[in-house]
């Protein structure tokens, strides 16, 4: 009788045992046709233009704990407002893994009608008539992505990458510099890559 008892035990147990796994089984199952289920679009790619107003630019030139600052739109007459063209997008190639990246393009040039004088990188300038003057920012964005869950409605993700900023300031024009007659263009050149890293939510309502 105690020997019934024991085996009828063991096989309840292994029945009980085999119930769950197969639930699991079902429930992980089900997890994961939800996730690929909600997958967004493979590819995407999204154009804008708008404008920014009320810019203020402030340029510092520092020697020898000395130093001097520049208002473009003071000294220049830059314009305040200026256009930005912006594409960005992302490529799924599994459902799991992606890149995103984007493209920001700032825009400012002027043409001053008056005498200039300033200090640029360490010289002075004196500027007669027409001085074209330009500060160009580009803005360059691409991110791996690895999105952990996703459903019709919601995406979570794992995101790093790199955020890089390339500006290019400058001017040409007839000018004297340091008391030498010119007529060349003069520029700067800045480029800071950032990395970052991050989360990322998503919803569609």
């Amino acid at each position: 009788m105690k020997k019934f008892l024991v085996n009828a035990l063991i096989v309840s147990i292994m029945m009980f045992g085999n119930t769950l796994l197969q639930a699991n089984e079902y429930a992980a199952d089900t997890l994961e046709e939800q996730s690929e289920e909600g997958v967004p679009d493979t590819f995407q790619l999204r154009l804008g233009l708008y404008l920014l107003a009320n810019q203020g630019t402030d340029l510092g030139f520092s020697e020898d704990g000395a130093g001097v600052n520049l208002n473009l739109q003071d000294l220049f007459n830059m314009e305040s407002s200026s256009q930005v063209f912006r594409i960005d997008g992302y490529y799924r190639f599994t459902p799991r893994h992606a890149l995103e990246f984007s493209w920001y393009s700032i825009k400012n040039e002027s043409e001053t009608d008056n005498d200039v004088n300033f200090s640029w990188d360490g010289e002075d300038y004196n500027a007669s008539g027409s001085l074209k003057t330009h500060f160009n920012t580009d803005i360059y964005k691409i991110n791996y992505l690895y999105s952990f869950y996703h459903s019709e409605k919601v995406e979570l993700a794992l995101a790093v990458g790199l955020h890089i900023t390339a500006i290019d300031i400058g001017f040409t024009g007839t000018y004297q510099s340091d008391g030498v007659n010119e007529n060349d263009k003069q520029s700067l050149n800045v480029t800071a890559p950032l990395p970052v890293a991050g989360v990322r939510l998503a919803y569609n309502f």
